[in-house]
C-alpha cells in the first residue's frame, strides 16, 4: 500500500500546476499551447521559477523514494508517474508540459551514466542552434526555434534505456526509460497529429515531422 500511495503522490507532484498558477498571479488571461512560453513572455523572472520547479518534481521524487527506502521498481514507477502528471496535470482540464523537464532529472537521478550518454545529443542540437542563431544575427537562444533541439531531444529519449541496459542498470530502471520515451514522443506525436488534421489531410512525412521535430 505505501508502494502504491507514494507512486500517486509522485504522479500529483508532476501534477503540480505552478506555471499556470505564476501566470495567473500575473493576471492574465491563458492563451496558448505553451504555458512556460506564455509565462515567459510576461516575466523572465517567473519564467525561470515556473521551469525549475518543474526541474525540481522528478528529482525531489527520485530522491525521495530512494530517502524512505522504496525499491527500485517502486522508485521507477514513480519516476514516470511524475513525468506523466507534469503532461496531463489533474489539477487542470487541459494538457500541461512536454515533460522534458521532469524526465531529465528523473534519468538524473535514476542512473546517472545512462543520463550522461543521452546529455550528448542535446548538448549537440543546443550548440548547432547556439552557432546557426549568432550566425544569422540572433538571440543564441530566442526565435525561431531550429530543428536541431527536438532531434537531440528525440535521439536522447531513445538514447537513455537502450545506454542503461547496455550499462546492466536494474531493469526496472530500463524500462522506465522506455517509458518516457513512449509516452513523450507518443505525447507529442498525437498532439501534432491532431492539430494538423484540423487544417489538412495526414500523409507519412507530415506523420514523421512530428515524430521527430515536435
Amino acid at each position: 500500500m505505501a508502494s502504491i500511495a507514494f507512486i500517486i503522490s509522485a504522479y500529483l507532484i508532476g501534477s503540480m500546476p505552478q506555471v499556470y498558477w505564476l501566470i495567473r498571479l500575473k493576471g492574465s488571461d491563458i492563451h496558448g499551447n505553451d504555458l512556460h512560453e506564455h509565462l515567459w513572455s510576461l516575466s523572465h523572472k517567473l519564467g525561470a521559477i515556473g521551469f525549475i520547479i518543474d526541474l525540481a518534481k522528478g528529482a525531489v521524487v527520485i530522491l525521495l523514494g530512494r530517502w524512505l527506502n522504496f525499491p527500485v521498481e517502486t522508485i521507477a514507477m514513480a519516476g514516470l508517474l511524475v513525468v506523466v502528471g507534469q503532461m496531463w496535470p489533474v489539477y487542470l482540464l487541459r494538457s500541461g508540459g512536454g515533460g522534458n523537464s521532469a524526465a531529465s532529472t528523473v534519468a538524473l537521478t535514476l542512473a546517472v551514466y545512462p543520463f550522461l550518454i543521452a546529455l550528448i545529443p542535446v548538448l549537440i542540437g543546443l550548440s548547432w542552434r547556439i552557432v546557426t542563431h549568432i550566425k544569422k544575427g540572433q538571440h543564441p537562444l530566442g526565435h525561431p526555434h531550429s530543428k536541431s533541439m527536438p532531434i537531440g531531444v528525440f535521439t536522447a529519449l531513445a538514447t537513455l534505456p537502450l545506454s542503461s541496459w547496455l550499462l546492466s542498470e536494474p531493469i526496472a530502471i530500463t524500462l522506465s526509460f522506455l517509458g518516457l520515451f513512449v509516452t513523450i514522443i507518443g505525447r507529442r506525436l498525437i498532439k501534432g497529429l491532431i492539430e494538423e488534421s484540423r487544417v489538412k489531410p495526414l500523409t507519412a512525412k507530415i506523420v514523421l515531422k512530428h515524430f521527430i521535430l515536435d
